[in-house]
């Protein structure tokens, strides 16, 4: 029998349906698993009217059934009060498994199942801000797989312990995962002398020192991050649902001046930012605990760069807040919006991502440098 891991988190959780202020059931594509689409289909009655709000794609050679969104994106199953008419007039159990699971993510192990949750949601990231707690991945448990998944869980518990080792400023634990994880890929065949390596303090000292002295300018780190930040919000500021979180940020990046009073603003706003470093290097654990687990050390990098991403994006958008606020404290809850934005249309979107950075770079595997320039502060 398998063993089942339940993070604090996932057992907690609750739905708070019609009281969430960023409704998961709205803005985005909701697919239908096919054993749900086909019981909607055969069954008798008034219930397989609601076919009609499912279409079919082809992705990849399979048939993929999606929800037609109606106006704005709104799911066409909600009613006047955004509670779901499917679990109102039929129940739970039939839901799609999409509808069912979310923001729950499941991890399925050959001798165990892990369960988390998502910061899609903003109940998760409440939760996450209100205890901030530490997560441990049970020891007990790792000694029950073969050598290659033991590998898998040391790496990400390596990575937990590094995103935790909070004697490093935020930035600084970031750039030595991404270190330690292209190290692997150069040095497959020495995964445990790595890890151990990357234990050792003197050596993080060592090599914090080396991407310090990294010829990078701070005029050249902020273009990169006003750069990536403008391309990834193209194609959604204008969206009705992230319109209100982006469209005016979006329109000072685009008119920001690379000046020295901008490299100015943004070194006093990382003294105005350690308030919320807690919440992000919360939030970058739960997501590296719930989607770097694999066997594959570049599937692991990707996964890792599109939380990276995640953390850049919210960040730079919180400064970008801030200026607009004439430099004034950012309410928690703007910022928490701005967490479930970025985690949907960046943490949901690997293969948008995967091309967007193979056409910027040719290789989606970031080069260490451009992760230095994204994170030097």
């Amino acid at each position: 029998m398998k063993k089942v891991i339940k993070t604090k988190l996932y057992k907690e959780f609750r739905c708070i349906a019609d009281q969430c202020s960023f409704s998961c059931c709205e803005g985005w594509d909701i697919n239908v698993d096919e054993d749900t689409y086909h019981k909607w289909n055969n069954e008798q009655g008034p219930f397989s009217k609601l076919c009609k709000n499912i279409y079919k794609e082809k992705e990849e050679e399979e048939t993929v059934y999606k929800i037609r969104m109606g106006k704005e994106l709104h799911c066409p199953f909600l009613d006047e009060h955004k509670l779901c008419n499917i679990i109102k007039d039929y129940g739970d159990d039939y839901l799609s498994n999409t509808c069912k699971s979310f923001p729950r993510i499941e991890n399925d192990m050959e001798d165990a199942i892990e369960y988390s949750v998502s910061c899609a949601c903003p109940a998760v990231v409440d939760m996450i801000y209100s205890r901030k707690e530490k997560i441990e991945l049970p020891h007990t448990i790792i000694n029950r797989f073969n050598d290659k998944k033991l590998l898998t869980y040391k790496i990400r518990q390596h990575m937990l312990y590094l995103i935790e080792a909070k004697r490093f400023n935020l930035q600084e634990r970031i750039l030595l995962i991404f270190s330690m994880l292209l190290s692997l890929t150069e040095e497959s065949s020495e995964i445990e002398a790595i890890l151990e390596k990357y234990k050792e303090e003197s050596y993080l000292i060592l090599l914090l020192g080396v991407i310090k002295d990294t010829e990078i300018s701070r005029e050249d780190s902020f273009i990169e991050k006003n750069e990536l930040f403008l391309d990834i919000t193209e194609d959604y500021k204008k969206e009705f649902h992230y319109q209100p979180y982006l469209e005016d940020i979006a329109r000072l990046a685009e008119d920001i001046d690379y000046s020295g009073k901008t490299l100015f603003d943004w070194r006093n706003y990382e003294k105005f930012s350690m308030e919320y470093e807690e919440l992000f290097g919360a939030c970058l654990a739960y997501k590296i605990y719930s989607n770097c687990i694999d066997e594959d050390v570049e599937d692991i990098i990707m996964s890792y760069q599109l939380i990276v991403t995640e953390y850049i994006m919210v960040n730079y958008s919180v400064f970008l807040k801030w200026l607009l606020n004439k430099k004034k404290r950012i309410p928690y809850e703007e910022v928490r919006n701005l967490i479930v934005t970025y985690s949907r249309i960046i943490g949901y979107n690997l293969e948008g991502m995967t091309m967007f950075w193979e056409d910027s770079f040719d290789d989606a595997i970031w080069e260490f440098g451009y992760a230095v320039a994204l994170l030097k502060d």
